[in-house]
């Protein structure tokens, strides 16, 4: 039997392995970037330079708090995202992060659904209009969700959170 699997799908471990290079991959492209060495980072994170050098070439043990404190040192945010890629089982491997970053700044760097309400097509280009002061609304209210060419955006102003829904 030929197994065509992705190499993360074996275990859990080759799986975060993936994310974290993935993660260490961006860092180290905007180290070269910014033309900043491992040395100058180790500096703005205030730790040794071989830990820097840890991190960067065996991030199997990266921990989101490191993640942080890396993303912030170089300027950068960074989100922790889950996604139904109709394939529950990764056969086909995790989808690369840098393909998420290319598809938020498509569409304009939206900060929050009340930007992605605001989005309106252009020709084949997004445009997002400012918002107002985002409104909370009443527990009961429902977001209601609109589809433009294949692009899902609430149609009106809601705040999405744990006491929403």
């Amino acid at each position: 039997m030929n197994d065509t699997r992705h190499w993360t799908a074996s275990t859990i471990d080759d799986f975060v392995y993936w994310i974290s290079s993935d993660f260490t991959a961006q860092i180290e492209t905007k180290l070269e970037a910014e033309g900043i060495d491992q040395n100058a980072l180790a500096l703005r994170l205030k730790v040794s330079p071989s830990y820097v050098s840890q991190v960067l070439n065996d991030p199997g043990n990266l921990t989101l708090e490191t993640a942080v404190k890396y993303s912030r040192a170089m300027g950068k945010k960074v989100a922790l995202v889950t996604y139904d890629d109709s394939d529950p089982d990764n056969e086909k491997g995790p989808i690369n992060a840098d393909l998420f970053t290319a598809c938020w700044e498509r569409l304009g760097k939206p900060r929050d659904l009340f930007d992605l309400a605001a989005m309106r097509p252009l020709g084949r280009v997004w445009v997002v209009y400012a918002q107002s002061e985002p409104r909370v609304p009443p527990k009961r209210e429902r977001i209601k969700f609109r589809k433009f060419n294949n692009f899902a955006a609430t149609s009106q102003q809601a705040w999405v959170g744990s006491r929403y829904a």
